[in-house]
């Protein structure tokens, strides 16, 4: 099974939970392809956590085509990447899920990997965008004819490789990114919106790209749906290391994280029910405040 990843120095602690997890709920062979511009052996080592069933590839990316743009907030120039993965991997290389390192695999989704396209260049989820009546702006559906769609989540994304670089030129991926850098809010995934809007297979978002922050916004999202996903996804700026992230998916993450570091686990816990006691305590007299 190919697998697609970048991470920077910052991001090497979650990539190996993802990694740790990944192996935990598959059994097939795992070839890795890790997409970076720093990275050192030492990195690679640390990653490395089964040398007989996972094979590393490292993947050191030019950057500079993306010279000239700026990403704000928590997404990072990394992101744009997957853009380059069709035209970087080796030509014999046919497909790859690119999956995200702040999320964990539950299940064995190997059966997913060898999901039929049906003649579609990727198969992806829909965003939580969808539900809040967002996604692409309305200037870029008319400058590149984007018709009615589901706005998908790059987070998870099974590629058809083979598919995209007999379609898409790697120049037009990039005069996009550069051309509409001021109106691509969330930046590859705006791009992956426009290119393939009309040729992408949409599955379940509550199967393989289960976003946690959909929580606040779906109603049919309970435990049950949590622990029926196969891939649990910590998108959004707070991470479940963080002692102030909601409850809803912390311990999942940390049934796998704590295997590496209990004392970690120990302290964030601890910080987490003290911060969400004192959060419960404020939401009452705000509460109460409005009835009286």
């Amino acid at each position: 099974m190919n697998i697609g990843i970048v991470s920077s120095h910052g991001y090497l602690p979650m990539a190996r939970i993802m990694i740790k997890s990944l192996l935990l709920a598959t059994s097939c062979n795992i070839e890795l392809f890790l997409f970076h511009i720093d990275l050192q052996e030492k990195d690679f080592d640390y990653l490395h956590l089964d040398k007989n069933r996972m094979k590393i590839h490292p993947i050191l990316v030019d950057s500079s085509c993306f010279d000239g743009i700026e990403v704000k907030g928590h997404y990072g120039l990394f992101s744009y990447f997957r853009l380059l993965a069709p035209y970087i991997l080796p030509k014999e290389i046919k497909r790859i899920m690119w999956l995200d390192t702040d999320l964990i695999i539950q299940k064995d989704i190997e059966c997913y990997y060898n999901s039929d396209f049906e003649g579609n260049a990727l198969i992806a989820s829909p965003s939580v965008m969808n539900l809040l009546g967002k996604g692409l702006p309305l200037e870029l559906k008319k400058k590149y004819n984007v018709g009615e769609s589901i706005y998908f989540n790059a987070g998870v994304l099974l590629l058809d490789l083979e598919y995209i670089r007999k379609n898409i030129s790697l120049d037009f991926i990039l005069t996009i990114a550069h051309e509409d850098k001021e109106l691509l809010k969330y930046i590859d995934q705006d791009v992956l919106n426009i290119l393939f809007w009309d040729k992408v297979k949409i599955t379940s978002q509550y199967l393989y790209n289960f976003s946690l922050k959909d929580a606040f916004y779906d109603s049919k999202i309970n435990s049950k749906t949590i622990k029926d996903a196969y891939i649990l996804h910590y998108c959004g700026e707070k991470k479940p290391t963080d002692f102030t992230y909601p409850d809803i998916g912390f311990e999942e993450y940390w049934n796998i994280a704590k295997t590496y570091n209990k004392t970690s686990y120990y302290k964030t816990k601890s910080l987490h029910l003290v911060y969400d006691f004192f959060r419960k305590i404020k939401h009452f007299f705000i509460k109460r405040k409005v009835y009286e």
